[in-house]
């Protein structure tokens, strides 16, 4: 047994009962579902559906970047608007894929030529911050059998800043 279902997409026409401000003061603005759909020209169905839309594509990030008891941020403004202006909720989703995901990428890694190769394929290093993980350095350093001497000169040498010469 089928049933199909129908959304049916009703655009808003009431005046605006509760007041928001556009704030430039750099604090937080939030929103209701109520005022999106006046922002947005669409059903307030549309604005949870939208919403639904975004959290599904940037799946990575906390619910709360976006909405937190009802109330959402301008973040979900301005993805309700990018998500509108695509034709499809797939094309939104490539869209939030193809998005930097940080101005400089950072990574930790315990000293091995391999693991540092593959991140330099990642990002040139202007764009790039390498964390050397003492723990994993010295970890390694007593596997391979390596002299007490060389150890406590590598942590020294380490804790001095100087990891080339770690």
């Amino acid at each position: 047994m089928t049933q199909e279902i129908e959304i049916i997409d009703c655009n808003v026409t009431e005046l605006q009962s509760e007041p928001f401000t556009e704030n430039t003061e750099g604090s937080t603005e939030t929103y209701t579902a109520k005022q999106l759909s006046l922002i947005l020209s669409v059903s307030e169905r549309s604005v949870y559906g939208y919403a639904n839309r975004i959290l599904e594509a940037w799946r990575w990030l906390p619910e709360s970047e976006f909405r937190s008891n009802g109330i959402y941020t301008r973040r979900a403004l301005e993805a309700m608007q990018e998500l509108k202006s695509c034709k499809n909720a797939s094309e939104y989703t490539s869209w939030v894929n193809h998005q930097a995901l940080a101005l400089i990428l950072t990574c930790i890694g315990d000293g091995h030529d391999g693991i540092w190769n593959i991140v330099r394929e990642f990002t040139p290093e202007i764009e790039r911050r390498e964390i050397q993980d003492l723990f994993h350095l010295m970890e390694n350093l007593y596997k391979v059998g390596g002299s007490m001497e060389r150890i406590n000169t590598a942590k020294h040498h380490h804790w001095q800043g100087r990891v080339d010469d770690a």
